[in-house]
């Protein structure tokens, strides 16, 4: 499914032009700051949520140069998604092994 992202942004707009219309200065404000805070915990929990459903699917690499983020951010948006929800399965990650004590047999 397609989204289009225009009517979102037009629908964003039309939200802050009706919250700024108002001619009481302090209502104006008020208003203006509750949206900005409702509107900033709601993202913040969406993109939580897509960062840990897509990194669920996704390696963080793949995914960072997907979208054009910064990896150690993608990590801290998953890991902050898991604190709120720490019943949810953790995504996949490499192991490393430590191959300090082995043997090169390569002659070098």
């Amino acid at each position: 499914m397609s989204i289009n992202y225009t009517l979102i942004e037009d629908q964003l707009l039309m939200l802050i032009e009706s919250a700024a219309s108002d001619s009481d200065l302090i209502i104006r404000l008020q208003h203006l700051h509750r949206l900005r805070k409702q509107a900033s915990e709601h993202l913040r929990h969406a993109e939580r949520k897509a960062a840990y459903n897509a990194r669920m699917v996704y390696s963080g690499a793949d995914l960072a140069e997907a979208i054009n983020m910064d990896r150690k951010e993608l990590e801290y948006l998953v890991k902050k998604y898991l604190e709120i929800n720490p019943e949810l399965p953790r995504p996949k990650r490499r192991i490393r092994l430590d191959i300090s004590n082995y043997i090169d047999l390569s002659g070098k």
